[in-house]
C-alpha cells in the first residue's frame, strides 16, 4: 500500500489558495493533491489550519458576493443569434439576484433575521366563527354610535 503524500508547506498553500478561489474542500484537496478525509485530520489536530481554513472560506465567500453584484449590477452578454450566426449581444441583468443582494444587506444593517421558514397561514372564505359556533350571517342591528357616523 503506497504511503499517503506528505503535508507539506507547498500543499498547505496549495489547498488554501484553491479554497479561497472555489469554496470547494473537494475541489481545493484534489488541486492540493492529498485526501479530503486526511485534510479534515489535519483540521481537527492543527488549530492554525482550521483558522486558515475558514478564512480562506471567508474569502471565498467575499468573492461570490463580488461576482454576484457584478451580475446584478453590471450584467452580462449573451449574444444573439440569426440563421446559426451571431449577430451581436445583449446585456442581461438579474433584477432577482440583486433583491437577494438587497434583502441580505438590508437585512443586516437593520440586525434583523429574515425568517429560515416560509410562514403558514390558513384562509377561511366564509363568516368568522364565534366561541358558540358559526356567526350569524345577517347585519347585526345599528346602534346609536352607528347613527350619527
Amino acid at each position: 500500500m503506497a504511503r499517503p503524500p506528505a503535508w507539506t508547506r507547498q500543499r498547505r498553500a496549495a489547498f488554501l489558495e484553491a479554497l479561497a478561489l472555489r469554496g470547494n474542500v473537494t475541489w481545493a484537496a484534489h488541486q492540493a493533491g492529498i485526501s479530503r478525509s486526511r485534510l479534515y485530520k489535519l483540521r481537527k489536530t492543527d488549530p492554525e489550519l482550521a483558522k486558515e481554513w475558514d478564512e480562506a472560506l471567508a474569502e471565498s465567500a467575499d468573492l461570490l458576493e463580488a461576482e454576484a453584484v457584478r451580475r446584478a449590477v453590471e450584467g452580462t452578454e449573451e449574444p444573439y443569434f440569426y440563421q446559426g450566426e451571431q449577430r451581436g449581444a445583449a446585456r442581461k441583468y438579474s433584477d432577482q439576484l440583486l433583491m437577494f443582494l438587497l434583502k441580505e444587506r438590508r437585512g443586516e444593517a437593520t440586525n434583523k433575521e429574515s425568517p429560515s421558514a416560509p410562514v403558514i397561514f390558513e384562509l377561511h372564505l366564509g363568516p368568522p366563527e364565534s366561541e358558540n359556533g358559526p356567526a350569524a350571517t345577517e347585519a347585526p342591528p345599528d346602534t346609536e354610535d352607528d347613527a350619527g357616523a
